[in-house]
């Protein structure tokens, strides 16, 4: 990830969709704190959304283990660390819950989750390369590199 590339604030909300993950140098990918997390499943998305007004907001990590219909969701509140207005920007996700999930997300209300006991800090570089595609880097949990396209 180079520097330098200007702001992108206004592109980060909303949903992304993971189409590309490289291990970090140790091997590590991102932390999924699930042993049996089916990843490479076809019918299976990996996307995280966004609400973002250019310091702070909220971020939800999504992981589906039966499709839509079963999912992990990992949320907590999104800072931005670094505010020279350049790219890459560093980012501080203080994830605060999650849970186990049923039920279609696009129909919230039918959604039921059971909690799970989810807490901690992630930070991550990101990079806009264009309006609809995103590379992450995960700091933390083991330098993973992480691309994304815009979802819909």
């Amino acid at each position: 990830i180079q520097n330098g590339y200007p702001s992108a604030d206004g592109l980060l909300t909303g949903r992304w969709d993971l189409c590309y993950l490289r291990p970090g140098p140790d091997g590590k990918g991102i932390d999924r704190r699930l042993p049996f997390f089916p990843e490479n499943l076809p019918f299976n998305d990996n996307y995280q959304i966004f609400a973002y007004d250019g310091k702070n907001g909220d971020v939800t990590n999504v992981g589906e283990i039966a499709g839509p219909l079963l999912s992990v969701r990992v949320s907590g509140t999104l800072s931005r660390l670094s505010d020279d207005g350049k790219y890459p920007a560093r980012f501080r996700a203080d994830i605060d819950g999650g849970g186990l999930c049923f039920g279609s997300d696009r129909e919230k209300s039918a959604q039921k989750c059971i909690p799970l006991p989810i807490r901690g800090e992630g930070l991550f570089d990101g990079i806009y390369v264009g309006e609809r595609l995103r590379i992450g880097r995960n700091i933390n949990g083991g330098g993973a590199i992480a691309v994304q396209i815009r979802g819909k």
